[in-house]
């Protein structure tokens, strides 16, 4: 054994708590960062099922006639689907004494639109026009 390998082996053994505790850290590490990148894919494979599944809007448009702008616009390629709503937005309640901006945003008819499906998880959508308010298209969302 020479004596380079001799003070080597020395030094480990002296010093074994401070090898043992920055071998511990640099795993820790290692298994930090991989948890946090397994967190990163499994969300956006979420968001990307649900932009999918929903059919999230690519493109929304505000204001103006919306209904006219849509009917003369020609439809470019790629546009997939095209849906034009009633918005509001408006002041709600929410626990007695806390009030925040809320959206009401129309639902079609058969309560399916092409572009930004609902998830119902309990009931079921209100339907019907006689439902609805008389109000004049706000926005337009494409996919």
């Amino acid at each position: 054994m020479s004596v380079l390998q001799r003070a080597t082996r020395r030094e480990l053994v002296r010093q074994r708590w401070s090898y043992l505790g920055v071998a511990v850290t640099v795993v820790l590490g290692v298994a930090l960062f991989t948890a946090s990148y397994d967190a990163f894919l499994n969300l956006e494979s979420s968001y990307r099922r649900t932009y999918e599944r929903l059919a999230f809007a690519d493109l929304t448009l505000r204001g103006g006639d919306v209904a006219a702008i849509a009917g003369t616009t020609p439809r470019p390629d790629g546009i997939a689907a095209l849906t034009i709503r009633r918005t509001a937005d408006m002041p709600i309640r929410v626990g007695g004494d806390h009030v925040m901006l809320g959206r009401l945003v129309e639902v079609p008819d058969d309560g399916r639109p092409d572009v930004g499906r609902v998830d119902v998880l309990d009931g079921s959508i209100p339907g019907g026009a006689a439902s609805r308010p008389s109000a004049r298209a706000s926005a337009i969302s494409v996919r």
